[in-house]
C-alpha cells in the first residue's frame, strides 16, 4: 500500500490510498497523471494495455481540510459511456420486435467492454450497468435481457412482459461479475442481479445456474448485453443508451 499526496498553496491536501497489487495484469501502474487520481475528466483512463491503468482509487481514499471532508470507497471506473458513441439508438444499439427487424432474434447490443486477459482473478468483482429505453405496443411482448461474456450466458431473466403503451421510457439494469479462481483457461465465474427493473415478476430471478463453469479468463472477454422479444410485434423496441463498468475490488 502506498499513499500518494498532492498539496497546493490555498488547497487542501489530498492523500490518495493505492494498492498496487490491484492492477489487472503484471505490469507497472502508473501514477504520472496526479490529476487523474482526484478528478477522471474522460473516458479514455480503461486500461488498454498492459500497465497503462492511470489511477487506483478503489481503496478506501480521503480528502481533509477547509470546511469539511470525505471519506469514502470510490470504484474505479472502467468503462463510461453514451452508446451514441458507439452506434446509435435505432441500429446497432437497439433491438426492435418488428418481423423486419430483429424480430424474435437473441441480438448484442453493440456497446461493450473488452476485459483484459487475466483481469479476472479470485474475488475479484465487477458491476456493470446498462440504461435501456423501451417502446411498447397496445399488446406488448415478453422480453429477455441477457448478461454475457463473449457468447456465454451468466444471468438471464425469466421472460417478462412489460407494461403496454409505454412511450421511451428508461429503466436500468446491473450486473455484478465474480472471478472465484486463478485466471485460467477454464474456470468458473459467478454472476447476478445487483439492480434490475421488474416488469411484471415480483422477483427477478436469474435462469442460469450459478457459478458458470469453462470461462476463459485467461484471454480477453467481450462484456456484453443482449436482449430478445418473445413475439415479432411491431412497436416494441429496447435502445441501450448508456453503458458503464465499475471495478468494485
Amino acid at each position: 500500500m502506498s499513499d500518494i499526496v498532492i498539496t497546493g498553496r490555498g488547497l487542501p491536501s489530498t492523500v490518495v490510498k493505492t494498492d498496487q497489487a490491484n492492477t489487472y495484469s503484471t505490469g507497472a501502474q502508473s501514477m504520472a497523471a496526479a490529476t487523474s487520481l482526484l478528478v477522471p475528466t474522460s473516458a479514455g483512463y480503461a486500461p488498454t494495455a498492459d500497465g497503462s491503468v492511470g489511477y487506483d482509487s478503489t481503496q478506501d481514499a480521503w480528502v481533509g481540510g477547509g470546511a469539511g471532508a470525505v471519506k469514502g470507497f470510490f470504484p474505479r471506473v472502467l468503462k463510461m459511456t453514451n452508446c451514441t458513441t458507439e452506434g446509435n439508438q435505432t441500429t446497432t444499439n437497439e433491438v426492435d420486435a418488428d418481423a423486419g427487424q430483429q424480430g424474435t432474434t437473441e441480438t448484442n447490443f453493440a456497446s461493450n467492454w473488452s476485459m483484459p486477459a487475466n483481469f479476472l482473478t479470485t474475488n475479484k468483482a465487477i458491476r456493470v450497468c446498462g440504461v435501456f429505453e423501451m417502446t411498447t405496443s397496445g399488446t406488448a411482448p415478453t422480453i429477455t435481457i441477457r448478461f454475457k461474456v463473449g457468447s456465454t450466458v451468466l444471468v438471464g431473466n425469466v421472460a417478462q412482459a412489460p407494461v403496454s403503451s409505454l412511450t421511451t421510457r428508461g429503466f436500468s439494469h446491473c450486473f455484478i461479475l465474480q472471478g472465484t479462481a486463478a485466471a485460467g483457461a477454464s474456470v468458473s465465474v459467478e454472476a447476478g442481479y445487483d439492480a434490475t427493473m421488474i416488469f411484471n415478476v415480483n422477483f427477478p430471478l436469474n435462469s442460469i445456474a450459478q457459478p458458470v463453469a469453462a470461462i476463459a479468463t485467461n484471454g480477453a472477454l467481450t462484456v456484453q448485453f443482449s436482449a430478445q422479444w418473445g413475439t415479432a410485434t411491431t412497436g416494441n423496441t429496447i435502445q441501450l443508451h448508456q453503458f458503464y463498468v465499475l471495478e468494485l475490488n
